[in-house]
């Protein structure tokens, strides 16, 4: 079992490296007087995407685990391309898409390199794209509204449908959704009254409420990830 991170130097740049579990075997991947950041592992663990300035603006790459045969996926050099997740069956990239002051998520095939939009509506800042355990939906964030807390749920493949899953508290922003192991749940991060952030979940269905975890204020509990039991 390896873990990829992010490591900077004495003159602030960032590679890529692996280690194992254990913490020996510590590799660098990446040398480059470029930064190298957001590494994001394959489901087969045999690449790793990642964002890097090696052309100017980040755009996202694609790797070996080795570091081997690195290749830039996406080439729009007027926006800064970030946070590569990988669907399921490791055949697409989903990332954050930053230009002109406004975020959205798109997604590219890793062999074709064809990039098309999440969903093409109006919201704005659309980021953290997370993917369903069948690769069907994409669960991301966005602005929160007078009506939304700003996490919402969106096909894959062009459908234009997108369900708004609201939290309480509206207005109040939420943030980095996460998918439960069977698809059912999502797991998030609330921004609540007094500073503090709070572990949130619901279904995803809408249906039974939703369950604060942590206590908020004045405590920050943050970045939910679901294990595996």
């Amino acid at each position: 079992m390896k873990i990829a991170f992010t490591k900077a130097n004495a003159n602030n740049n960032y590679d890529i490296f692996s280690m194992n579990a254990d913490g020996s075997g510590v590799t660098q991947l990446t040398f480059s007087p470029s930064q190298e950041i957001d590494p994001s592992w394959s489901p087969d663990r045999t690449k790793i995407a990642y964002a890097s300035t090696k052309n100017g603006s980040y755009d996202i790459w694609v790797m070996l685990a080795n570091g081997a045969m690195p290749f830039r996926l996406t080439t729009n050099d007027l926006a800064q391309e970030t946070a590569p997740a990988w669907s399921p069956d490791g055949t697409r990239i989903a990332y954050v898409s930053a230009a002109n002051g406004a975020w959205r998520v798109l997604i590219t095939d890793v062999t074709t390199k064809v990039t098309t939009p999440l969903f093409t509506g109006t919201l704005t800042n659309t980021s953290a794209p997370a993917w369903s355990p069948d690769g069907k939906r994409i669960a991301f964030q966005t602005d929160p509204t007078a009506t939304s807390c700003g996490i919402h749920i969106a096909d894959v493949g062009g459908s234009g449908n997108v369900f708004d899953f609201t939290g309480p508290g509206y207005g109040a922003p939420c943030i980095t959704p996460s998918w439960s192991p069977d698809g059912k749940k999502l797991a998030w991060e609330e921004l609540v009254a007094g500073g503090g952030i709070m572990v949130m979940t619901a279904n995803v269905d809408g249906t039974g409420g939703y369950n604060g975890l942590t206590f908020g204020a004045p405590f920050v509990d943050r970045w939910p990830v679901w294990g595996s039991r």
